[in-house]
């Protein structure tokens, strides 16, 4: 196999933080965004909402130049108002639920619908790499060599309406309705983490499981150092073992030790 990675998506990711307090133009989005071939976009709802309103988004985006669309929001709904929201688009590929009473899966027309009993109160919830997180595919086997897992090619709009490289971020690049998203993709300091991969991350480097993750760039166990490991990893490399195996230790701590 050639140790290629190829892409035909000018967007890989798009990301969209929304709350109560969000007052976003869904119809601009999708006509400044409609401009590239998008892979996904995550829409994340958090707080309570009325399943109307994650419909009338979905319906907007539906004709939208993106392959897929998921979805996070708390489980609030019922299961025939499920079945409006899945059935609103096609390209709904994936309905997380959290907050819910257990952990389910369920399949219903193009949609995996997911219930996990995590409570996801905001975008500081993301960055978590555990054994459950790892992803064993080619695609990602590839990517993980040549990119950034989490940030290549990625926009994201968190839910007051400033355009980051991922929500968590605290660096703006603008208000999404001021900002020329051609100019912003092609350009230097927004592309400035896209390409650190995990052969070059502290700790990362030397893990066996590096091309089956997804790195984070925001949470770090060294702030300053764009270099450092995510915070949020649970497993020490040099150990073999994860937070809660026997005889577990972080790794900054091991590190320290030898």
């Amino acid at each position: 196999m050639e140790d290629k990675y190829l892409s035909p998506y000018v967007i890989e990711n798009v990301i969209i933080d929304v709350k109560p307090h969000s007052h976003h133009d869904f119809d601009y989005i999708k006509e400044v965004l409609g401009k590239f071939s998008i892979r996904v976009m995550q829409l994340r709802f958090f707080g309570e909402f009325n399943f109307g309103l994650i419909v009338s988004v979905l319906t907007i985006f539906k004709a939208a130049n993106i392959e897929s669309i998921e979805v996070i929001v708390s489980d609030l709904f019922k299961h025939i108002q499920l079945q409006k929201i899945v059935k609103a688009s096609n390209k709904l590929t994936s309905l997380y639920l959290f907050n819910s009473s257990r952990d389910r899966t369920l399949t219903q027309d193009q949609c995996i619908i997911v219930f996990v009993k995590e409570s996801v109160m905001g975008s500081h919830s993301c960055g978590k790499v555990s054994h459950g997180n790892l992803t064993c595919n080619k695609s990602l086997f590839y990517e993980a060599q040549h990119i950034n897992t989490c940030l290549n090619k990625k926009i994201s709009i968190d839910s007051a309406g400033q355009v980051k490289n991922c929500p968590s971020m605290i660096q703006t690049f603008g208000r999404y309705d001021d900002v020329d998203f051609s100019k912003l993709i092609n350009s230097d300091e927004y592309k400035l983490l896209w390409n650190i991969t995990k052969d070059e991350i502290s700790v990362c480097k030397d893990c066996e499981y590096r091309y089956m993750c997804t790195d984070c760039r925001v949470f770090l166990s060294e702030p300053s150092n764009i270099y450092s490991k995510p915070s949020k990893c649970s497993y020490n490399p040099y150990l073999g073992l994860w937070r809660g195996d026997d005889g577990w230790i972080s790794s900054e701590d091991w590190l320290k030790e030898k």
